[in-house]
């Protein structure tokens, strides 16, 4: 899951109930104290939650941040491989959902490195202008990097994102795939915008959780940078604005139930240095 444009601190703040969620899950509160968590949901008990505290941009810009994340070399390099191709070998089904008027996080120069395509993907009708002028891509008024709420034909625009991704789970509930949404809904200058993620999309965690996760069931939530567009925090020249831009979110749930990774190793890298290299290679 990326959600453009917030900071591990925003994310806490604005997104109370996925952070809710993420807390009942923590390992490290589980590993300091055994009798945690023994009232709470079950689906409490099938996951572990990690939170990483130093985990840095490479660059303030998306591109230079996501091609590391998804090829695992810098920008210009050619050399990289797209995690979506390496699923897709491995004979995993794909698909992919932003609610964005474009394909991917940023645009690729083919020059460069080709965009794979996914199995599967939800895409074309968030180009529709009655949610984004095509004259007014960066409007504070209207579109997707407005200050107002993400709506479209009386909708959220990521509700069309958790309906694709409902069917896709449940088409190939019984195989392989890797699945990727993108959220443009915390790329606004207010950094309010994005409370309205929230509920749905706890909602939908829990759904993978509870019907759809298996001991080798990975989730990631992560995002570009934080907070950079110039609003009332930027104005203000509130120091926070200027740590938040650097320190991002990176949050892992791993299965309990999988002894193919090593709980204490991943607490660990929690207080370490990070970069999307390494959750590249991860």
């Amino acid at each position: 899951f990326f959600i453009d444009h917030i900071s591990r601190n925003h994310f806490l703040k604005r997104m109370k109930k996925l952070s809710k969620s993420f807390e009942n899950m923590l390992y490290s509160k589980k590993a300091s104290n055994p009798a945690y968590g023994n009232n709470e949901n079950n689906r409490y008990k099938k996951f572990n939650s990690y939170q990483f505290i130093k985990y840095e941009n490479l660059h303030g810009a998306t591109p230079f941040n996501m091609f590391p994340l998804f090829y695992g070399v810098p920008i210009l390099d050619k050399t990289g491989v797209s995690v979506t191709k390496y699923y897709k070998e491995k004979g995993f089904i794909t698909a992919n959902t932003v609610n964005s008027c474009y394909r991917d996080l940023y645009y690729i120069d083919p020059s460069i490195n080709k965009p794979i395509n996914f199995d599967h993907e939800n895409i074309p009708m968030f180009c529709d202008t009655n949610l984004l002028d095509p004259d007014m891509f960066w409007a504070y008024e209207q579109g997707e990097n407005s200050i107002f709420r993400k709506c479209l034909y009386g909708k959220d625009s990521h509700v069309y994102m958790f309906e694709y991704m409902s069917q896709f789970l449940e088409a190939y509930k019984d195989q392989r795939k890797y699945m990727r949404m993108c959220f443009q809904d915390g790329h606004e200058a207010t950094m309010q915008v994005v409370k309205y993620l929230d509920e749905p999309l706890n909602n939908f965690l829990n759904l993978i959780i509870d019907k759809y996760s298996t001991n080798k069931t990975a989730i990631i939530f992560l995002r570009d940078h934080g907070g950079k567009l110039p609003g009332p925090y930027y104005v203000l020249f509130v120091e926070e604005f200027i740590h938040e831009q650097e320190l991002a979110a990176l949050f892992l749930l791993l299965p309990e139930n999988n002894t193919q990774y090593d709980k204490n190793i991943v607490l660990k890298n929690e207080k370490r240095f990070l970069s999307d290299y390494d959750v590249y290679h991860t």
